[in-house]
């Protein structure tokens, strides 16, 4: 389940559209994903927390922050919610038109997945499914067993640590790719079309 269904009316004093998020790897794909925007409306500004604690019992602070500024967007993990956070990110929303949320189903590594083209030149290998990536039961445990083996294979043997794994896959990633084989990532760029519409590029994305 997404946020909000009215389209925000761009304000004179905004300056930024801020991005809340779990951690650094959910960061680097939204910088991948910042150049759906005309920098020329408004700066992108990324903020990864300390987990799906810290983006959800910060919110408040993070809001009263960061709201005058400009629309504020959180996405969090969707295998990561526990009970009652849902609401409260809910709740927020209610009191907050400017404040969208999204989730990614269910981790961050489905998003990353989906683009078949980075992830083979990152690994070597060829992926075969499940498509769409939103069906895989556990992305992360997933992803890292599809890199340990083009590890095994020799393919990529220098990468070794996950946070190289994620990396190499990101700075090749491409959301119009990866979007056409993830859901959860098209319905969030969709997402920010409907509500944010001012500060998507209009000549279309990249």
């Amino acid at each position: 389940m997404i946020s909000g269904e009215d389209p925000l009316e761009f304000q004179d004093h905004w300056k930024y559209l801020t991005f809340l998020c779990e951690g650094p790897n959910d960061s680097l794909l939204l910088r991948r994903i910042s150049t759906f925007f005309d920098p020329m409306i408004l700066r992108i500004r990324i903020r990864p927390q300390e987990g799906i604690d810290s983006l959800i019992l910060s919110l408040d602070r993070s809001l009263e922050k960061d709201i005058p500024r400009g629309p504020v967007i959180a996405i969090y993990d969707q295998g990561d919610l526990k009970s009652g956070y849902f609401e409260k990110l809910q709740q927020v929303s209610m009191h907050n038109p400017c404040f969208i949320f999204s989730p990614v189903v269910e981790k961050i590594e489905a998003w990353l997945m989906a683009d078949m083209v980075a992830l083979k030149e990152a690994t070597g290998l060829e992926y075969n499914g499940p498509l769409p990536t939103d069906r895989i039961e556990d992305p992360k445990r997933f992803f890292l067993h599809f890199f340990r083996v083009s590890v095994r294979q020799k393919k990529r043997g220098y990468l070794s640590r996950e946070r190289d794994f994620f990396r190499s896959v990101a700075r090749r990633w491409d959301y119009n790719r990866a979007r056409k084989n993830n859901n959860s990532l098209d319905g969030f760029l969709s997402l920010l079309v409907e509500r944010v519409p001012f500060a998507v590029k209009k000549e279309g994305p990249e």
